[in-house]
């Protein structure tokens, strides 16, 4: 996949907020710091950042960092205090049960899936909030805010209540997304067809935290990208809504 270029969606004496573009990582690999990351590409333009927070390399969307470390601890405590609200969007497979919902599951490291979660009762305690945004025949668009900030949390509470996410390769059945899987009397040609999407379904659309400057509250949003729209496009015009 060609790598997108990412764009910066606020900047002040504090904070630099990105819109992620998918497939690229948030810090350097643990093990190839050679490999591109945003982490790295702000600090050559901006001298030392301070991570605040992850982003898997499939999700796309709003990534903050700390310029200094002042603003780097006041942050911080305001995430662990739950104060910095995290909204996601979502499409998966299936639909969940309510309109509304919370999952409330324990989270651990996986014995059977490398470098994966799992659901475990002696695991981390982990909130996630949903609601629907858009019901379609097999597939949902979701609004998910996290509680709690666990490593995969989004992906592994989806997958647990049914819904995985589409094109999730460690929670989901990590198929690409066709537009022949929902368009009827699809006309096939000589050319392979190219999925509308082939990465996991998750964008987050915005980020509320309190400046540590101004006290001010502060919300960063980034729209939907290119290739989870066109899938919310498609199932518009071709799956019946459920």
């Amino acid at each position: 996949m060609k790598q997108q270029r990412w764009t910066i969606l606020h900047e002040d004496e504090d904070v630099i907020a990105i819109d992620k573009p998918a497939m690229l990582l948030s810090t350097p690999d643990r093990y190839d710091s050679s490999i591109a990351n945003l982490k790295s590409a702000l600090e050559y333009k901006r001298g030392e950042i301070y991570v605040l927070h992850r982003m898997d390399k499939e999700t796309s969307g709003v990534i903050f960092y700390a310029k200094t470390k002042a603003a780097y601890q006041n942050i911080s405590e305001q995430m662990e205090s739950g104060k910095v609200d995290q909204i996601y969007q979502a499409i998966t497979r299936n639909t969940p049960a309510e309109e509304i919902g919370q999952i409330d599951l324990p989270i651990a490291a996986s014995k059977n899936i490398k470098k994966g979660m799992t659901i475990n009762p002696d695991g981390k305690t982990a909130a996630t909030k949903y609601r629907i945004l858009s019901r379609y025949d097999n597939y949902t668009h979701v609004e998910i805010k996290l509680i709690t900030d666990r490593i995969h949390q989004i992906r592994v509470h989806m997958s647990a209540i049914r819904c995985p996410l589409i094109c999730d390769k460690v929670y989901g059945d990590g198929e690409s997304f066709f537009l022949s899987q929902i368009k009827r009397k699809y006309r096939r040609s000589d050319r392979e067809e190219r999925p509308l999407l082939s990465r996991t379904a998750l964008h987050c659309s915005q980020i509320t935290y309190i400046s540590p400057s101004t006290g001010d509250s502060m919300t960063i949003e980034a729209a939907l990208p290119k290739d989870m729209r066109a899938v919310l496009h498609q199932l518009e015009k071709h799956n019946i809504r459920g």
